[in-house]
């Protein structure tokens, strides 16, 4: 059973900022039962870091087995690494997956993902909480446990089992190096989450995370203090769709590589101006990179009846290859898009030169 998404979106990820740094030097310790963490005051100012990787790693199944084992097993590991804001906002440096785990299921989204407040599950999701609930059965729901009597036996060992957070101390810089040094196996960054993490408050940094972290960009678009966010955020998710979808018929692509993919598109479409970090006008520079990419992606999926001009299709067909898209896609999805690049190619020139030869007839006709 391979990774699932159920988790992605269950915790906003929002960015550690040096000017919110608390100056306090006193480390913040604390442990909290599963039973009081389901109506704890953190609830509300609980974030992932930035630097965390996608909770897209563990299977459906792990997530079973962890809800499991937190109704039998006392010694489970529920130790949480967090960094604070002079704003007492928490944000996860490693457990993501396990806290992910634990506030969805606390909030009852596993027995029933309409809940209140439960983020809007796409089709595959829902089916994974069915998954679940068949695994578990009533102890997919967590407030059944704490209610019924014939949990009682559970409900003791959740008010034993507690979740110790240890808090990380210094800058987001510090902070960032000590996750480094924790998952630096096989649980590190993928390298184009990196190099994406290391564009911080570029165009192209926040264009990706409109189109590679849906249901979990929210707060890091929100810097933006951009008007037009929702239609930024619902620009990401067409994006998404149409070429990891539609385009690529590839929607179980690693998180890292997608965020490679949507980076070397925006290269070829605007070059270095994707690294601009000017914060003037910087939304609408980014809305404008997304769009001239959703335009190419929409004519990469639009059939096209006649194809010319080899020439100038096998240079830009050159410009792609060399720009990676083998080093991100198995080389019959590479092959693939590049022959939409090759038809959007096309297509750009015929209606190019159609629109000149409407001009050219309009002059002779004037004459």
């Amino acid at each position: 059973m391979g990774p699932t998404r159920l988790l992605t979106n269950i915790i906003q990820r929002k960015v550690m900022s040096l000017e919110e740094m608390s100056p306090s030097k006193q480390r913040d310790n604390f442990e909290v039962t599963l039973t009081d963490f389901a109506r704890h005051e953190i609830l509300k100012c609980l974030f992932k870091a930035d630097n965390q990787r996608s909770t897209e790693y563990w299977s459906v199944q792990e997530i079973a087995n962890f809800i499991e084992d937190c109704t039998e097993d006392q010694n489970i590991n529920l130790c949480i690494l967090y960094w604070k804001d002079i704003k007492n906002n928490i944000y996860i440096i490693d457990g993501a997956h396990r806290l992910s785990s634990i506030y969805a299921w606390i909030n009852r989204y596993f027995a029933d993902e309409q809940v209140n407040q439960a983020p809007n599950f796409n089709d595959q999701q829902k089916e994974d909480i069915r998954y679940l609930r068949s695994h578990l059965g009533d102890l997919a729901d967590f407030q059944k446990i704490c209610t019924d009597a014939k949990f009682a036996e559970q409900k003791s060992k959740l008010e034993d089992i507690k979740i110790s957070f240890r808090q990380v101390l210094g800058t987001p810089e510090d902070a960032r190096r000590v996750f480094q040094s924790i998952n630096s196996d096989t649980k590190r960054l993928d390298k184009y989450e990196e190099y994406h993490l290391r564009s911080r408050g570029s165009d192209a940094y926040y264009a990706i995370y409109a189109c590679c972290y849906i249901n979990d960009n929210k707060s890091n678009l929100e810097e933006l203090q951009y008007t037009r966010l929702n239609e930024l955020i619902e620009l990401g998710e067409k994006i998404h769709q149409l070429l990891f979808s539609t385009i690529l018929l590839d929607t179980e692509m690693s998180h890292g590589k997608k965020i490679g993919l949507v980076n070397e598109l925006m290269n070829i479409i605007a070059g270095d101006q994707i690294h601009n970090i000017m914060s003037l006008n910087q939304g609408e520079r980014v809305e404008k990179l997304m769009s001239h990419l959703f335009t190419i992606l929409c004519r990469m999926a639009t059939p096209v009846k006649i194809l010319g001009f080899r020439v100038w299709v096998y240079i830009h067909s050159y410009i792609f290859i060399k720009t990676s898209v083998f080093r991100l896609l198995p080389f019959s999805h590479g092959l693939l898009l590049c022959l939409k690049f090759m038809k959007a190619s096309c297509r750009f020139i015929i209606e190019r030169l159609a629109l000149k030869s409407l001009h050219a007839s309009a002059v002779v006709l004037n004459s």
